[in-house]
């Protein structure tokens, strides 16, 4: 699962290596799924529909456009993975978000989601623009998925609202 918008403007998401990725990965496993949420624009979504029908993917990828907050627990539920091999995220809340809901997690190497993933103690950080990378952290995690979940204790200790309270405490008092 991704959880990201969709925008022709803003391609640095990473699905679209995770969508090239699933052409190798079905061969071994038929029945992957890969369930992509949040709102998209047309041009976006028509260019993403071309590439998924080349590929002959449409049985394998799912969109399920805008989800509202309360019901994102429940499509986080469906997933056994989240991802988003991001190559400008800023910090990528996203990722603790799918921690949270006890997902094992892939991110990209090169972007703030290395600061999310606390440079990979939380989850795998793979090349953005590899998709051999994306594919065998995919199938890592496909073949031994509780090795790879997080780590509830380093999780919380991190970012948790507590931990959050004390680090601006710490600011707003250091002037």
């Amino acid at each position: 699962m991704t959880l990201t918008r969709l925008a022709a403007r803003e391609r640095y998401k990473g699905y679209d290596v995770v969508i090239e990725s699933l052409q190798n990965l079905r061969q071994t496993n038929p029945n992957l799924k890969y369930l992509i949420v949040g709102k998209y624009d047309h041009k976006e979504k028509s260019r993403l529909d071309k590439m998924i029908a080349k590929a002959g993917l449409k049985e394998h990828v799912i969109f399920a456009g805008f989800v509202a907050d309360e019901e994102l627990a429940d499509h986080f539920n469906l997933a056994d993975i989240y991802i988003m091999p991001s190559e400008k995220e800023g910090f990528g809340i996203v990722f603790i978000e799918a921690m949270y809901y006890n997902k094992p997690v892939i991110a990209g190497n090169k972007d703030g989601s290395t600061d999310a993933l606390l440079g990979g103690k939380l989850g795998l950080l793979v090349n953005p623009e590899s998709i051999e990378e994306v594919s065998a952290a995919i199938m890592r995690m496909i073949k031994d998925k509780e090795q790879y979940l997080p780590d509830r204790k380093l999780l919380m200790g991190n970012f948790s609202y507590p931990v959050y309270k004390e680090k601006w405490r710490d600011i707003l008092f250091s002037f």
